[in-house]
């Protein structure tokens, strides 16, 4: 369940998908658990709770060129396989309840913080010039794409770190068991 502009309570039932095509400046505000089987997807618009149990349960969620999701204090809570982060305008929180796969950052331009209850890995390249920090609470961090990460790195894992990254690198923050890092320019 979740509103629209404060305005309309959403309702569903039975779908396989939900995408949101709303307007910059409208916001999403999600106040308990919204499940569909294949995608979620929300366009444009601010994405926010001010409930802790509020969860997004699909496949797959994609933010696509969204104003902000979630807040530091209060991150948008996940059970995803993947998610995709398409030129999002603001600040990313996330938490994904068990492992990640990322999708696809594209050119955000706010910082992107991702926290994962178990291993997060990437599945195609991720793109960005804005600080990224990713959280593995009980597995590896694999970024093992040609990855062209430019903005302040921060990589914590309970285990192993594999970070490939096609450009110079600014390593914000390295904690890990184990590391791996090949990098096409400067540390």
């Amino acid at each position: 369940r979740f509103t629209l502009n404060a305005l309309a309570e959403v309702s569903y039932d039975n779908k396989n998908s939900l995408i949101f095509l709303a307007e910059s400046g409208d916001e999403v505000r999600l106040d308990g658990a919204v499940q569909v089987s294949n995608r979620f997807e929300v366009q444009n618009a601010e994405v926010n709770t001010s409930v802790t149990d509020a969860q997004i349960q699909a496949l797959q969620v994609v933010f696509n060129n969204n104003d902000s999701v979630g807040a530091l204090d209060n991150r948008i809570l996940l059970n995803t396989e993947r998610v995709q982060l398409l030129n999002t305008q603001g600040n990313v929180y996330l938490q994904e309840v068990n492992s990640l796969v990322i999708s696809g950052i594209s050119n955000p331009m706010g910082v992107v913080d991702i926290i994962a209850n178990g291993s997060i890995s990437d599945s195609a390249v991720l793109a960005s010039s804005q600080a990224i920090q990713l959280q593995s609470n009980n597995g590896d961090i694999t970024l093992d794409n040609a990855n062209n990460l430019t903005g302040a790195l921060t990589l914590v894992s309970s285990g192993r770190v594999t970070l490939n990254n096609n450009a110079s690198t600014d390593l914000a923050g390295l904690s890990a068991q184990n590391a791996d890092i090949v990098i096409n320019g400067n540390l």
